[in-house]
């Protein structure tokens, strides 16, 4: 275990440790993913664009699915996306979130079983919420090859329909304490919960947090840990009051990708991330683990900051479905942490786990990497 973390964090992956199994409840959007690969001659609608991600109702999806049939699905979202990550690598996990009347939802939950998620989904009137994710073209040659690597992602287009009507009643159910489900060592929330407080709060109240503390809690060996993913850029800027102000007190550990954590705290893009540290307000951010895809990623908190050098794949087998990635690197990040790895080796070991994730896409780790992956962790 590593002494530099925060004491809380200490006491609960000593527990950990002498059980034998991280247990993982997150919350978060529930849409299924649906995976296309483009073709050369495909033009993109107007209004998306490769390497971004845009919201539409579910009609205007409807009429993108008759422009481009077929896929791949997947039980997505970014809470989704993390368990099943630590799933794979041992965890215990559950997934609180709302699917719609629709054979989509059954998909969903069979796919996150499938991947040994426990699902605790509430069905809501209309549609289960849907992510269509455009593959870029694939192109030949070397030319071809260096076209690929300078695109910049798959362009997205997410209708989350009945994901946005989660019910905080409903969470606050699933969250109570009852004898067939034990108490979670983890809380995950992912970011694009921000605009519905309501289930923020209903959740944070809803478990014996270590940041409760404020509110006349004590922390103990009962308390639940908070970690929360960011979710995209846009929203860090968007609800940076309410974070700064109001959850990241609450939070334990915080994820997020460059461009979010400078939107966070309102960063300068020349300022080293090495350096941040030092102009953001002492004893308000909780440890923030900030990827930088190939350019690998990065823990700050109050000791200092530590960089692991992103691992690297053969071009020639990657596709470029980077989505869910990040995902993929919270979850094996936790996993290797609550197995008593060091900081640095954590996050080399998330950084192997997240890049193997580009050769299946859809945010999974690749079934012939699972073992050696879960092999790896336990070795260490």
């Amino acid at each position: 275990m590593d002494e530099r973390l925060p004491l809380q964090l200490q006491r609960t992956i000593a527990r950990v440790m002498r059980r034998g199994a991280l247990r993982v409840c997150g919350i978060g959007n529930v849409l299924l993913d649906i995976v296309v690969q483009a073709h050369a001659d495909d033009v993109l609608p107007q209004g998306l664009e490769w390497g971004a991600a845009r919201h539409l109702d579910s009609r205007t999806l409807d009429g993108l699915r008759k422009r481009f049939p077929g896929g791949r699905l997947y039980a997505g979202g970014g809470a989704a996306n993390t368990l099943a990550a630590l799933a794979v690598l041992g965890a215990g996990c559950r997934l609180i979130g709302a699917v719609g009347q629709d054979p989509a939802g059954d998909t969903y939950r069979a796919d996150l079983e499938h991947q040994g998620v426990s699902c605790a989904l509430q069905t809501v009137p209309g549609t289960t919420g849907r992510c269509l994710v455009l593959l870029p073209p694939r192109r030949s040659g070397a030319a071809g090859a260096a076209a690929e690597a300078a695109c910049a992602g798959p362009a997205v287009a997410a209708a989350p329909a009945a994901a946005a009507e989660l019910d905080p009643h409903y969470v606050k159910s699933q969250l109570a304490p009852r004898t067939a489900v034990p108490a979670a060592d983890l809380l995950f929330i992912e970011g694009f919960l921000l605009p519905r407080s309501g289930v923020i709060e209903t959740a944070l109240a809803s478990v014996r947090t270590v940041g409760a503390k404020a509110q006349g809690y004590r922390p103990d060996a009962a308390a639940t840990l908070i970690a929360l993913s960011l979710g995209s850029a846009g929203l860090a800027a968007e609800y940076r009051k309410t974070l700064r102000q109001q959850l990241l007190p609450a939070v334990d550990l915080l994820f997020a990708n460059e461009a979010e954590f400078r939107a966070l705290f309102d960063l300068p893009p020349q300022l080293p991330l090495t350096a941040s540290q030092q102009t953001l307000p002492a004893g308000r951010v909780p440890p923030t683990v900030v990827t930088r895809g190939r350019g690998g990623a990065t823990l700050l908190w109050d000791g200092g900051a530590i960089h692991a050098e992103g691992a690297t794949l053969d071009a020639s087998a990657a596709t470029p479905d980077s989505v869910g990635a990040g995902d993929v690197f919270a979850g094996a990040f936790l996993a290797a942490l609550f197995t008593g790895l060091r900081i640095e080796a954590a996050l080399r070991f998330a950084n192997r786990a997240a890049a193997s994730s580009l050769l299946a896409g859809g945010g999974r780790i690749p079934s012939d990497q699972r073992d050696r992956l879960r092999a790896e962790l336990g070795g260490m």
